[in-house]
């Protein structure tokens, strides 16, 4: 379990980097919305590592994702519909894994 959560808040940390980089090269918004496609593709990857989680490590990672609610903002920016309504959720309910399974259980 705590391979999961690790990998979990590396990609967590990897999104905050692309963001930082986004940021600090002040891209054009075709490529910036290229960053926020591929943040929200990490995000969400950590968010499935959180679903096989134990409640301890759950917890953990969750009080993590609040601390970066900056990249739901990344969500909502990004190309992908999936992706914007999602960015949308979490803002008005948080980010919480029982939300993303909701998302996973539609993917056909």
């Amino acid at each position: 379990m705590w391979l999961r959560l690790q990998k979990s808040f590396d990609l967590i940390q990897v999104c905050n980097n692309l963001l930082d980089f986004a940021i600090g090269k002040h891209l054009t918004a075709p490529t910036l919305q290229s960053f926020y496609d591929f943040i929200s593709l990490n995000y969400n990857a950590a968010m499935y590592g959180a679903l096989k989680m134990d409640k301890l490590s759950k917890r953990k990672f969750l009080a993590e994702l609040r601390n970066n609610r900056h990249l739901i903002k990344c969500l909502r920016d990004s190309s992908q519909l999936k992706y914007i309504f999602e960015g949308y959720l979490f803002t008005i309910f948080g980010p919480h894994t029982r939300i993303y399974s909701v998302f996973k259980s539609f993917k056909g």
